[in-house]
C-alpha cells in the first residue's frame, strides 16, 4: 500500500509545485523511466537510492513522501544518514561537473 500512497503523494506534490518528470529527473539525477515507473507500477517498490532524493527534493521527510507511518518500519537511522550524504555529495559533484563543462571548456 504504500507504494500506492506514494505515487498519489508524488502526483500531488508536482501539480502543486508545478513540476515535471524531466524537471524531478535533472535535480535528482534518478533516470525519468525510474520516476515513471515509481507513479505508475502499483508493484514498484523504490529503494532508497530513490526516496532520499526525491524527498529532498522536494523538502520533505522520507516517511511524508511514502504517506505512511514511520513506526512500522525498521529504519536504520546510520545507514540513512550516510545515504543521504552520499547522494548530497554526488548532486555537488554532478553541479561542479557540469560548471566546470560549460566555463572551463
Amino acid at each position: 500500500m504504500a507504494q500506492h500512497n506514494t505515487a498519489k503523494g508524488l502526483y500531488r506534490l508536482m501539480e502543486s509545485r508545478k513540476v515535471e518528470l524531466k524537471d524531478i529527473s535533472k535535480a535528482t539525477g534518478i533516470p525519468k523511466a525510474n520516476i515513471s515507473r515509481l507513479l505508475n507500477d502499483k508493484t514498484s517498490n523504490p529503494t532508497l537510492n530513490t526516496l532520499i532524493p526525491l524527498a529532498r527534493y522536494f523538502d520533505i521527510s522520507v516517511s511524508d513522501l511514502i504517506g505512511d507511518e514511520v513506526s512500522s518500519y525498521s529504519i536504520d537511522s546510520k545507514k540513512l544518514e550516510q545515504e543521504t550524504i552520499r547522494h548530497v555529495k554526488n548532486a555537488m559533484q554532478r553541479h561542479i561537473d557540469s560548471f566546470s563543462a560549460e566555463f572551463c571548456s
